[in-house]
């Protein structure tokens, strides 16, 4: 029986701290943003083609591809911002419905060329020469699980440095939580001793028409929007404070 009430009284005297501890730490958001303008231009072009060979279908879309990247470098473009991924290849079916009945009609291959451009003079005119060099897809096909507004959007807007802006928008989150968290310490009665800890809640790149979040296959890191608008870093942050 005495072992009992000691394990009981234990037990109250672990809560007891526990509630202590609690009492000495306060929790808040905070949320810090920034507004800059794009400095660098995405084009997202493609080539889609079909042959009843799967080596015919490879063999000309390779051929097209060449085309339009020396069409391109012939109006400018620098081979080094210019990235080809590699091709995929997929069947397609020819389907007969009376009687019901499914059959290989050839094979569909697609390869994405994506161009990097520091000035936004001209990106409408590299268009041009693709489409007519056999460029067939624009846009984020194949780049994102998502379905989202743009999907056809063919010139994206960035900037390079987007760590620098995500560090500059979380000083301001952070900035803002410590306020916050000295505004309820005052009404009650007490002060802020220090950070305990924090945790970036979200990251998000905003923009007054579209925002997407980061792209796959080896797009550069970091958000990019389909206009010329300010693009908006927001970040939110949770920030825990001991108090004194």
């Amino acid at each position: 029986m005495k072992i009992k009430i000691g394990f009981a009284f234990l037990l109250l005297m672990v809560s007891s701290l526990s509630l202590l501890a609690q009492e000495k730490t306060i929790s808040v958001i905070g949320e810090g943003s920034i507004k800059v303008k794009p400095d660098v231009a995405y084009l997202l072009l493609g080539v889609e083609n079909q042959n009843s060979s799967a080596q015919d279908a490879l063999r000309e879309n390779r051929a097209i591809v060449e085309r339009v990247i020396r069409r391109l470098g012939e109006a400018g473009v620098r081979q080094e911002s210019i990235v080809i991924h590699n091709h995929t290849l997929s069947p397609f079916f020819k389907f007969q419905y009376f009687p019901p009945k499914i059959s290989l009609a050839g094979f569909q291959t697609f390869r994405r060329i994506v161009i990097t451009l520091d000035g936004f003079e001209g990106t409408e005119r590299y268009i041009d020469i693709a489409t007519k060099a056999g460029a067939n897809v624009w846009g984020r096909k194949g780049l994102s699980s998502f379905i989202l507004e743009g999907e056809n959007t063919c010139i994206l807007y960035s900037v390079k440095d987007y760590k620098r802006y995500e560090s500059q928008a979380l000083k301001k989150a952070l900035k803002e939580a410590r306020k916050k968290a000295e505004e309820i310490a005052v009404s009650s009665g007490k002060k802020i001793k220090g950070m305990k800890s924090f945790s970036e809640e979200t990251y998000e790149w905003r923009s007054v028409d579209l925002w997407l979040k980061k792209f796959e296959e080896g797009l550069p890191s970091g958000p990019k929007v389909a206009n010329l608008r300010d693009i908006e870093i927001l970040v939110t942050v949770r920030a825990t404070y001991t108090l004194e």
